[in-house]
């Protein structure tokens, strides 16, 4: 295999040193760019792409932003989407701050969603630098949004447009095949073929773990996110700019929220209660659904009842799970390009560690230079004595020996 020392200098340069033979040589297989494109054309995009998993995710300018979602990822059905429905009733309906003017559609290959972009940055890449006060905040902001789209009820587990919506309680973990029912009968047929060892059980245990299921329809399921996480919370100036991501979300269980959220009551009191200046969002916000009275605790039917069905019931098959035509890219295909080998080792690290790893290695040279700077300033003496530890007399007094050397740095700005 040969290996590519990675390149030092700017992009324009690595342009230069690596320039591809090919001018249909594709540079980036996502929006089509290729090598001619690259050199001759003064173009210059403010459409940029992020991607996660196998959706691409567009920002068109300052505007607008765009979602891409394949119907048929990795072959397989079809996942429920409820975040176009529950985004436009919330922003109808409530003051819970989403995504505005989002428009929805979908071609034979994907269901794309179009709509304003959202003040501000993730809660996940703000947290680290947000104030005390702006942590009590935004925790606070996010449990009363919450509480406010719980006022929205239904008599039975769906969408707000009246789609299903996925269960990974009492249905398939890793599949999108299992939706959320009312119905008991509609739920045993899913389940009851895929009970591990069926002939080998009591029909008397078989029975009593049907009779267990615990949705039923004309209870009370409440408009929940299910998916709550700093990823799916905007945040600017310290305040809440939107909740987004509620393609997971629809009437579930009242107890659904504080489930996913994995709410802990007394450690979390505790801690806010003992340590008052070190509390982040993330306490303050279970803190507030306990307040608010969200902390509602799943019922023990439905604890037994989705434990069972964990340690007795099978995931589906691949071959019980239907397949579908679905445009597959080839990653190996790319790794194998010279293009991008150069930045691989015999390991195959990624692009992104090597890039961290020079990172790391500049501001260590950075620091052994600053280092040896601040040694070049240190008198014959004092440079005698960090080398050799050992205290030099002169005719006349003592020569102090340094306090230590962290301290000399310090006087000298390092």
């Amino acid at each position: 295999m040969t290996l590519y020392k990675p390149f030092e200098g700017t992009t324009k340069e690595e342009l230069k040193l690596h320039r591809p033979k090919s001018p249909d040589f594709l540079l980036c297989h996502v929006c089509g760019l290729n090598s001619s494109l690259q050199e001759h054309d003064a173009y210059f995009s403010h459409v940029k792409v992020s991607m996660n998993s196998c959706r691409g995710m567009w920002s068109m300018g300052e505007k607008y932003f765009l979602k891409e979602l394949p119907k048929h990822e990795n072959g397989g059905p079809t996942r429920p989407n409820s975040d176009y429905a529950i985004s436009k009733f919330l922003s109808e309906n409530s003051n819970v701050p989403v995504a505005k003017d989002m428009r929805a559609w979908e071609d034979s290959t994907s269901y794309w969603q179009l709509m304003e972009r959202v003040p501000g940055i993730t809660l996940r890449n703000a947290a680290k630098d947000l104030t005390l006060e702006q942590h009590r905040t935004i925790g606070t902001e996010i449990a009363e949004y919450l509480a406010e789209a719980r006022k929205f009820t239904s008599t039975k587990p769906e969408a707000p447009d009246g789609k299903l919506i996925r269960d990974q309680v009492f249905g398939a973990e890793y599949f999108y095949v299992d939706m959320m029912t009312a119905d008991r009968e509609e739920w045993w047929a899913r389940t009851e073929p895929r009970i591990y060892n069926r002939s080998s059980i009591p029909q008397e245990r078989i029975m009593k773990f049907k009779e267990s299921y615990p949705l039923k329809e004309g209870a009370k399921y409440v408009l929940s996110h299910g998916d709550l996480d700093p990823s799916n919370i905007m945040v600017k100036d310290g305040h809440v700019t939107a909740i987004i991501d509620w393609e997971h979300g629809g009437y579930r269980p009242e107890w659904w929220e504080w489930r996913e959220w994995h709410g802990d009551r007394e450690p979390t009191l505790n801690m806010i209660r003992d340590h008052p200046d070190e509390v982040t969002w993330p306490q303050v916000l279970t803190e507030q659904m306990i307040r608010l009275d969200i902390d509602v605790d799943m019922p023990d039917d439905a604890v037994a009842c989705s434990a069972s069905y964990r340690r007795g019931v099978r995931e589906p098959s691949d071959e019980e799970v239907p397949k579908y035509e679905w445009e597959k890219f080839d990653r190996y295909l790319y790794w194998n390009c010279t293009n991008y080998k150069r930045y691989l080792d015999d390991e195959g690290a990624s692009a992104g560690y090597l890039a961290e790893t020079r990172k790391k290695k500049v501001k260590e040279e950075a620091k052994r230079a600053a280092i040896m700077r601040a040694f070049d300033k240190l008198s014959a003496d004092e440079q005698d004595i960090f080398l050799t530890g050992k205290i030099q007399r002169g005719s006349g007094d003592k020569c102090q020996r340094p306090r230590n050397l962290h301290d000399d740095f310090e006087k000298l700005g390092i």
